[in-house]
Parts: C-alpha cells; structure tokens; sequence
C-alpha cells in the first residue's frame, strides 16, 4: 500500500485481520470531529483487526500506510478456519492477543 492508502476505518464492520510483512502502518484515533491522534505503528510481524474479526467488534481506529508504505497479508474468517483446523494451538495464541486488545481498548492503552 503506498503512503496514505487506508487499511481501514474507525468504526468500519470488519471480517478479517492483517499481518504486516514489511514497512509502517500508523495507528490512529479519531474523535467525533474527525480529528486524529496517532496511538502506534504496526511493524512486520504485528497484526491488527483481530477484535473485528473474532468479536464482531467494528474496528476501533483507523490504519493507513506510512510514507514508506506498508505490505500486509490480509486473512479472512473462512481462511484462518482453515489455519484452526490444522494448528489448533493457534486458537489459544490468538485468544490470548484478542483478551490483550481488548484490555488496551478498554484503558486506552494501544501496545502495539
């Protein structure tokens, strides 16, 4: 994605998560007057859109790609089903970096 591309939007329904493979994702904030305020940066190897993918949740800030740009892997419900299935173990990994978002989301805290 080339600088300024949106991954995606705050309050947006989502149906899958992204792991980013290499450059910068900005993590942003918005108020009700559309103003941002920057929480993090995704880096390669971090993902983002797990809450809307396993809790339905719409997303909680807005990701767009940094002036370096950013390559994600985008996977959807029907793909990471599959993934289950065949590395169950993944499932406690993945319940444990939803439980961790969530706490972030609540404090307002992003670890990104």
């Amino acid at each position: 994605m080339a600088m300024g591309q949106r991954l995606f939007q705050q309050g947006d329904r989502g149906s899958s998560m992204f792991f980013v493979a290499s450059g910068v994702g900005i993590v942003f904030l918005e108020d009700g007057e559309g103003r941002r305020t920057v929480v993090g940066e995704l880096t390669a190897g971090q993902c983002v859109g797990e809450l809307s993918l396993f809790r339905g949740e719409l997303r909680a800030t807005t990701v767009v790609a940094s002036p370096a740009g950013v390559d994600v892997i985008e996977i959807g419900s029907d793909a990471l089903e599959g993934v289950l299935r065949a590395r169950p173990m993944l499932e406690d990994m993945i319940d444990d970096l939803v439980a961790r978002r969530e706490l972030e989301k609540r404090g307002n805290t992003w670890l990104l």
